[in-house]
């Protein structure tokens, strides 16, 4: 199974589509999280409501995606080595963390802090696997029960969004959001079949990046997969005014997924 991220209105968005579908992630062996995806695999595999952290997430929805940041990630995509292209974003990141106290802008402390609060006091699922990006080497980072790392501190990096959020140090390193490697990471999954991906996102000027060019290798390498994309995915992914709006958008395509699910076997 497969979350990808969104933000805020990519968690309402998942939060509908899982609303509608069978609760397939008690069965799932892999659970691949990414940013909000990460945070919404973590409820539902804890059995926390999903509905709860709602109301504390929305105190980031203040938060702007400013137009310098928006053109770092524009430049980061259209950048021909990908690594060099994270390692830049890294060292973006490590300087406005010298400057978020001065502008008044969320601390790695706090943020960490209201990830906690919106995911309670939980475990490490075993099947979860949360993905984020290496803000020094550029290179993907993978977390697990068995990497030693706290679970609200590795979802806080997965959701660590450069320019927008601060980056999430581990073990003395500094971590970024892991959708800056792919919306999705269904690439995860390979080796496993049948395969559900739902993605908030599915944008990437890079095809390889993209779910659906992901799910098509899985099937080609002979897996079942079904993939649910956003179809109106939100440009503002931390507007709390569209929260609502995502939500009955996943909903809906929830219910149209749900027999295309239920034909295939998870055992």
């Amino acid at each position: 199974m497969v979350l990808g991220g969104g933000g805020l209105t990519g968690l309402a968005w998942l939060q509908g589509v899982l609303a509608e579908l069978p609760d397939v992630a008690g069965t799932a062996d892999r659970v691949v999280g990414t940013s909000a995806g990460a945070l919404a695999a973590t409820l539902m595999l804890t059995g926390a409501d999903a509905d709860d952290p709602a109301p504390l997430l929305a105190e980031l929805a203040g938060v702007r995606v400013g137009v310098a940041a928006a053109a770092a990630l524009l430049a980061a995509q259209v950048w021909p080595s990908r690594r060099h292209a994270l390692q830049w974003l890294g060292r973006r990141a490590a300087r406005d963390a010298h400057r978020a106290g001065r502008r008044g802008r969320l601390s790695e402390e706090a943020f960490v802090d209201l990830i906690g609060r919106a995911i309670g006091d939980t475990h490490w699922p075993a099947s979860l696997i949360v993905v984020a990006v290496d803000a020094v080497s550029g290179r993907p980072a993978y977390f697990t029960t068995r990497s030693g790392v706290e679970l609200t501190t590795a979802i806080a990096a997965s959701c660590a969004m450069p320019g927008v959020f601060p980056a999430v140090h581990l073990e003395g390193r500094a971590y970024l959001d892991g959708g800056l490697r792919s919306p999705a990471n269904a690439d995860l999954a390979s080796e496993c079949d049948p395969v559900l991906i739902l993605a908030p996102q599915s944008r990437s000027l890079r095809e390889l990046r993209r779910p659906a060019h992901q799910a098509a290798r899985l099937r080609a390498h002979g897996a079942s997969v079904v993939l649910v994309q956003n179809e109106r995915p939100a440009l503002d992914v931390l507007s709390a005014a569209r929260l609502d709006a995502a939500r009955e958008q996943g909903r809906r395509q929830g219910g149209q997924a749900r027999d295309e699910l239920a034909a295939l076997s998870w055992a």
